[in-house]
């Protein structure tokens, strides 16, 4: 080796690309999720809730030990934004659900993280659809 820096390869470039784009949306969702008075993870979380969802199936989505789940959603419950829930087709599990409160700021977030998204909201319509097909296909193979 001469000391010379490589040129990373495109892959790396991707990868790093991809970086750039999460910190920056990262950064920006903490602000709307602080805007909303919710922490980082409950926010996440009400953008993870679509209908009822049994707990420990709402923790593997968020990728969370389903005890973690429980303090989560305690919180959550306190906001007055969820609802636990006994399903009458199984009463033995717990599942939760947004109120009609946890819709309105699930909707609000979601708007506002897709008006304030430069990075993506600058591309034209035919370079959003191609993206989302792309990243669509990499999250499947992951």
């Amino acid at each position: 080796m001469d000391g010379t820096p490589r040129r990373p390869g495109p892959t790396s470039e991707i990868v790093d690309m991809l970086f750039a784009v999460t910190d920056h949306l990262k950064a920006q969702f903490a602000d709307i999720a602080a805007g909303e008075r919710l922490t980082v993870v409950q926010a996440r979380t009400v953008l993870r809730i679509y209908g009822p969802v049994p707990m420990r199936a709402l923790a593997a989505r968020m990728g969370y030990d389903a005890s973690n789940m429980t303090g989560i959603v305690d919180g959550l419950e306190s906001r007055g934004l969820v609802e636990r829930k006994v399903l009458p087709a199984d009463r033995r599990v717990k599942h939760v659900e947004l109120t009609g409160h946890g819709v309105e700021v699930r909707d609000r977030m979601r708007e506002q993280l897709a008006e304030d998204a430069p990075a993506i909201g600058r591309l034209d319509e035919a370079d959003r659809v191609a993206l989302h097909a792309i990243l669509s296909r990499a999250v499947e193979r992951s």
